[in-house]
């Protein structure tokens, strides 16, 4: 099952979007609104049980790695507390010396000044009697690409740019001893790990086949380029939020998650007593639960209470296919006749899979609930006792939750029954006609309390066993490749995502570092598209208000019907394009296609110019797609637009005086206009409304 994310706007409270963090990849489905019962605690690296004795370095320090040349490189590692360390590098005629001094913990730290001489060096770190040796470090360019599933996915899984090598041509051809892959394991984490699972492996097409296809792509190209050693860092995993890549330092400053914060801390310190909290908080939470609403208060669940006045369904089945288009809690009744022969015997009630979430009574009297977990597609088997059964009738009420999109009982007919406890055999067949009658709307439940859990889309997992364990490694930039699973959030990206750049670079003690942003690609999400839309608009308005960011347009090379594109090859060389620009200097080099400036109204059109029209604006010989025309009306209608000069003129019969221009701003849209560099222009709206209607 997959799963998406609940919409929202702005800040979201804790407790609501700790049900958000998850990823959205193909089928839309609801997250669970309880999540199980389940408190797992961080494992904690074997360093912090205790001072360490013995000299050791991060595994990100390591044989083969490469070091960013020319800078002052931070160097760190753990020995005896108090202990003098020594580390001393083969990059120069004389002796490069560093020294540092373990702090009570055993940690200590020291920078290094690297060269311009790419190596192969050798590193050595003396701590007393002992010494760690670092053999075959090269120095060069050192970057780190990280994100969610189209960063993770590899060179194997990738497929080439129209043209070229792709599948097993293209992992046969990265033979490259100078370009140097360390990939990071999956690890969750409560709390920031010192140290993580890595080793430094020289690209060769065994090493790369398994390697982010983006990082080992652009790092060939880069040494390619530049003509340098290049190492790359990944450091991704598919369907994880922005917000859990963020240290708490980064989520303190961008507020609203307070509570999650300390809910971690407990975590990771007090496991048991974050459980029990917990559960009390839950057994609040169930008390109000039941009470909600008119059905409780009605006694819905009771055998007296008269539904005559209730239409009927025929179950089972979605409640959508029966005319009914609700979300929130729908009630069901059925009166069943007994064989005499079950008078007083416990029987067993089946009711199928339940979308999402129930609480199913008997005369009244809960049988059994499931309110917890992802339990839509779980079959209800329920207990009856036999003091429901001694009149030989009962009354069968199904309260249900549904959370979001389908809802009802969902199995099949020979699912629906009523049988003896200890004879199977026969059973009553309770598919059919059921009474049944709307409760409470989503938006009237009581919002349920929410469990910390130590998973990849919990805030601040990922960067605690992911990340922090890299800092302060010396970087020249960042490849960014998410935001798929932040769409049911988009507009609060605005703020989040350059709360994360913000966080990695204080991080990783570079408060210039590049960060260049892959925008992700056209895809359908379910037939929605502000959300889609707003989240690329988020990902622009960083890339325009943050200082040293890049911006990838991807809406040329997408798949409307896959949020995992396949061409990863123009993906690296655009990201290239804006590291050799930006980072390297190179003027020639054009790094982006249009970027909207300003519209502005001429009569009974508008107008667009545009950031980085290299070459000028194409196609010239024929209208432009998905450009679209809002009145005061707030009303989108598709529009005409064409290439004139260095300007965009878009007109719409239906819209004689325009107010606004949107552009691209479906989620699938694959527009044509770009420069005369060939690179896409990305999409963009002059307004800033909410709730416009679109075509």
């Amino acid at each position: 099952m997959t799963e998406i994310q609940t919409s929202q706007v702005a800040r979201v409270s804790c407790a609501r979007l700790a049900l958000t963090l998850v990823a959205l990849c193909g089928v839309a489905r609801a997250e669970p609104v309880v999540p199980p019962l389940v408190v797992r605690a961080a494992p904690v690296a074997a360093q912090d049980e205790g001072a360490p004795s013995h000299l050791r370095l991060p595994a990100i320090l390591g044989d083969h790695m490469v070091l960013q040349r020319n800078a002052d490189a931070p160097l760190w590692g753990w020995c005896a507390p108090g202990a003098r360390v020594d580390v001393s590098a083969s990059w120069s005629s004389q002796a490069s010396l560093a020294h540092a001094t373990a702090d009570a913990s055993g940690r200590w730290e020291t920078t290094l000044r690297t060269s311009w001489d790419s190596g192969p060096h050798t590193l050595r770190v003396t701590c007393g009697d002992e010494t760690v040796t670092v053999r075959d470090v090269l120095l060069g360019e050192v970057w780190l690409a990280s994100g969610q599933s189209n960063m993770e996915m590899t060179l194997e899984q990738s497929g080439g740019a129209p043209g070229e090598p792709a599948g097993e041509e293209l992992v046969a051809s990265m033979h490259v001893d100078d370009l140097r892959l360390f990939l990071v394991r999956r690890d969750v984490a409560a709390a920031p790990r010192d140290d993580l699972v890595g080793a430094w492996r020289a690209c060769t097409p065994e090493t790369a086949r398994g390697f982010s296809a983006v990082g080992v792509l652009f790092g060939r190209m880069l040494h390619e380029a530049l003509g340098a050693p290049v190492g790359v860092v990944a450091s991704s995993w598919g369907g994880t939020p922005v917000e859990a890549w963020t240290s708490p330092a980064g989520l303190a400053a961008l507020g609203g998650f307070d509570d999650v914060l300390l809910d971690l801390a407990r975590l990771a310190h007090d496991p048991e007593g974050a459980r029990r909290r917990f559960d009390e908080q839950l057994a609040a939470w169930r008390v109000g639960f039941d009470a909600a609403g008119p059905g409780p208060a009605g006694r819905w669940m009771d055998a007296a209470f008269d539904d005559s006045s209730w239409p009927t369904m025929e179950l089972p089945g979605r409640w959508e296919d029966k005319g009914l288009l609700a979300d929130g809690i729908v009630w069901y009744r059925r009166f069943v006749t007994l064989p005499d022969a079950w008078r007083g015997e416990p029987l067993v009630l089946s009711l199928g899979p339940i979308d999402d979430r129930d609480v199913t009574f008997v005369d009244g009297v809960e049988v059994g609930s499931m309110l917890g977990g992802s339990a839509w597609e779980t079959p209800r088997v329920y207990p009856v006792p036999a003091e429901a059964t001694r009149d030989g009738a009962l009354v069968i009420a199904v309260r249900v939750w549904d959370t979001g999109g389908d809802g009802g009982l969902r199995g099949e007919p020979s699912q629906l029954t009523l049988r003896r406890r200890d004879a199977p055999d026969p059973s009553l067949a309770l598919d059919g006609a059921w009474r049944f009658h709307v409760g409470l709307g989503p938006a009237e439940i009581p919002a349920p309390p929410i469990q910390p859990q130590i998973g990849p889309n919990w805030p601040t997992t990922l960067n605690a066993a992911m990340i922090a364990p890299l800092q302060p490694l010396a970087l020249a930039g960042v490849l960014w490749y998410q935001g798929e699973a932040n769409v049911g959030r988009a507009f609060a990206y605005r703020e989040a995502l350059p709360a994360l750049i913000a966080d990695w670079r204080a991080g990783f003690r570079r408060p210039a570092l590049p960060f260049l942003i892959v925008q992700i690609a056209p895809f359908a999400y379910g037939g929605t598209t502000t959300e889609p839309a707003e989240l690329k608009e988020a990902q622009f308005l960083t890339h325009r208000r943050v200082p040293r960011t890049g911006l990838v347009v991807t809406t040329d090379i997408g798949n409307p019907a896959d949020i995992h594109p396949k061409d990863k090859t123009t993906v690296a060389r655009r990201l290239l394009a804006w590291a050799l620009h930006d980072v390297y200097g190179r003027a020639d080099v054009v790094p982006s296609g249009p970027l909207y400036r300003a519209a502005r109204v001429d009569g009974t059109t508008m107008r667009i110019t545009f950031d980085h029209v290299d070459g000028g604006l194409a196609p010239r010989d024929a209208p432009l797609s998905c450009f679209t025309l809002a009145g005061e009306d707030r009303v989108f209608h598709p529009a005409h637009a064409v290439v004139d000069g260095d300007e965009v003129v878009v007109d719409c019969a239906d819209v004689p005086r325009p107010v606004a221009v949107r552009f691209a701003w479906g989620a699938a849209d694959e527009p044509e206009l770009r420069n005369g560099a060939g690179l896409p222009a990305a999409p963009f709206r002059s307004d800033a409304w909410k709730g416009a209607t679109e075509p």
